[in-house]
């Protein structure tokens, strides 16, 4: 009787075994799985981002650096990015000035469209580093902008500015003080 309840043992204990070995392969495929999924979700992020990326010149940085600081420099990181995206969508649009290839110095000094230009600010701001680290994020593919084309500080704005805005674009959303339109 001994003896039948060790082999009754011995055949749970292999039997527990062999279920905790394939409870293990069962993780192992399921882990390898997960991060196949991760690698693809990585290399999917990489081509949205390399196609949003741009051609620029040292001229078309520095006044990216300068339009984002004069337009959104007392916004957040976000705020700060969403003006470049701006900017950037343009620069792909056959709309602003003509052709899809523009560049950021043709899109931010087409007449009128960016206050601090008209103003002459834009050659007056004093750019951060925080503004620095976004224009190279947004110029890395990073984008917030929902295709926006076009952005305005409502309470800053004419109000002739302010009711074409309204009555000629798509708003999108806003952030901040800004609000984006297509």
């Amino acid at each position: 009787q001994d003896t039948m309840e060790n082999v009754k043992t011995g055949d749970a204990l292999r039997e527990r075994v062999v279920l905790l070995q394939k409870e293990d392969r069962v993780r192992q495929v399921g882990d390898a799985a997960k991060r196949a999924v991760e690698e693809v979700r990585k290399k999917e992020e990489e081509a949205r981002r390399a196609a949003l990326r741009i051609p620029y010149s040292d001229e078309d940085y520095q006044v990216m650096l300068k339009i984002v600081q004069a337009e959104a420099g007392g916004c957040d990181s976000t705020g700060k990015i969403l003006v470049a995206n701006v900017i950037m969508n343009r620069v792909r649009s056959p709309l602003f000035p003509n052709t899809i290839s523009d560049t950021i110095t043709e899109v931010v000094y087409q007449k009128p469209q960016f206050s601090p230009v008209i103003d002459g600010s834009i050659n007056r701001v004093k750019v951060t580093q925080d503004t620095i680290d976004c224009v190279n994020r947004a110029l890395d593919g990073e984008d917030y902008s929902q295709g926006a084309l076009y952005f305005m500080n409502r309470k800053a704005s004419q109000a002739g500015n302010v009711s074409w805005f309204d009555g000629t674009l798509t708003y999108l959303f806003q952030h901040g003080s800004h609000e984006f339109f297509k």
